[in-house]
């Protein structure tokens, strides 16, 4: 069964990236406080479901860019990546750590754990499971109050940025609506805040910024809610 898609106004998309990004941060403030008071196993758990929320409106807001760059006033968007959590996960914008220390890179890899790790962080993080002779409960290595809040404070960014992107929507439309998509100063503005024009837009299609192959992603069966 393929991905189903819907389309919606990119108001009501807008809205729902809002929602996304509030919500992230309600974990992150959260995990935030969990972790400085010293409850990190559950802050864990937390974190990664701000960065869900982060990939679901990094979609939407893909979404978004591809209907403003070509005038359109509505979207499609695949239900899967607002569904699924592994999903969710791979879109979800990636932290950046510049590395110029051993410290550095040790930062750097827990925070890609965050994004690679499928559900299994949340998981552990909330719930003791028996597998393979023993119990297990926890995310080793990262249950310290300096990586949590290292963590909360790169996916605040993240959901900082996408929220710029919210403004960079607003004003093509406003300039696209005064003068017209064709005009060459809207088509300038496009190339120079979104990086595309309209006719490469149309020449490449709908966005997938994804890490998996696209035809294994839109074939991915629904197995998850």
């Amino acid at each position: 069964m393929r991905s189903e898609t819907v389309e919606i106004s990119v108001y009501a998309i807008e809205e729902g990236i809002r929602s996304c990004l509030f919500n992230a941060r309600e974990f992150l403030a959260e995990a935030t406080l969990l972790a400085e008071n010293r409850h990190n196993r559950h802050a864990v758990g937390l974190l990664e479901l701000a960065v869900e929320e982060l990939g679901k409106a990094q979609h939407m807001a893909h979404c978004v860019e591809d209907a403003t760059i070509l005038g359109e006033n509505s979207a499609i968007i695949t239900r899967s990546l607002i569904r699924l959590h592994k999903w969710k996960l791979r879109f979800s914008p990636k932290g950046y750590v510049r590395i110029h220390s051993r410290e550095e890179r040790r930062m750097r890899n827990r925070l890609r754990r965050f994004y690679s790790a499928g559900t299994t962080l949340r998981e552990r993080s909330f719930y003791v499971d028996f597998k393979r002779g023993r119990w297990q409960w926890g995310n080793l290595g990262l249950e310290e109050q300096k990586t949590i809040l290292f963590v909360a404070q790169e996916v605040r960014i993240e959901s900082e940025m996408i929220e710029s992107q919210l403004s960079n929507f607003s004003r093509a439309r406003d300039i696209r609506e005064k003068f017209g998509l064709y005009d060459t100063r809207v088509q300038r503005f496009l190339r120079k805040t979104f990086g595309k024009t309209t006719r490469q837009k149309i020449r490449e299609g709908p966005t997938m910024r994804v890490e998996v192959d696209v035809q294994d992603f839109l074939g991915e069966r629904t197995g998850e809610d």
